[in-house]
């Protein structure tokens, strides 16, 4: 994958590159590591979605064809007391996929979808020992990203503000499980020409 900000860049940076390797060109990106790409040169956007991706987890894990949710997560969240604690529970709990499917949803979070790194960050401290209850927001999360599976990250060319980063950053004070004894959850997003570059949410 190679970004230039102009032709005569991209044609001489081929010819440097063919100097010493074979490179073969295979024209605009539209597919990369299953993050769709709709470039604009008219408008000066790119466009990343995992839509596609979104819907294929959906119908794997059968959250497809359920009810929408329209929150990140249930109202009622779980807590620690909600953990597998009885040998049935932790037998069920070891035959649930719940470390792929989370780790499945944070390459979305990671990539196109910042807005759920919180929820993904809270279920990943039940990532041992989940109970039922976690399962279920788990799909409940995956369900909501099915409902939503449209929203895209958009990037665009800023004239007054080209390739200026702008990083913003808050704390919510007693804001985790209090059954945790952790205190609050942090997050940050990093903002370049319109999209987010980076961003993280935790439970200090």
């Amino acid at each position: 994958m190679v970004l230039v900000d102009t032709e005569q860049h991209y044609s001489d940076l081929c010819r440097l590159l063919n100097t010493d390797h074979v490179v073969k060109d295979l024209g605009k990106l539209e597919w990369y590591l299953g993050i769709s790409f709709e470039q604009n040169f008219e408008k000066s956007t790119v466009v990343l979605s995992q839509e596609k991706y979104i819907s294929n987890l959906a119908i794997e894990h059968n959250c497809h064809n359920g009810r929408a949710a329209h929150t990140v997560l249930p109202t009622e969240l779980p807590t620690i007391q909600d953990v597998a604690k009885t040998p049935e529970q932790i037998k069920a709990s070891s035959a649930r996929p719940y470390r792929q499917l989370l780790g499945a949803i944070n390459f979305v979070a990671t990539n196109t979808r910042p807005d759920i790194s919180m929820a993904v960050s809270y279920l990943a401290t039940f990532g041992n020992g989940h109970g039922l209850k976690h399962w279920q927001a788990m799909l409940h999360l995956l369900r909501y990203l099915y409902s939503t599976r449209n929203l895209k990250l958009t990037y665009c060319y800023q004239e007054s503000n080209a390739n200026v980063m702008s990083i913003y950053a808050d704390s919510g004070y007693a804001s985790c499980d209090p059954l945790l004894e952790r205190g609050q959850y942090s997050a940050y997003v990093a903002m370049l020409n319109g999209g987010a570059v980076e961003g993280t949410s935790h439970c200090n």
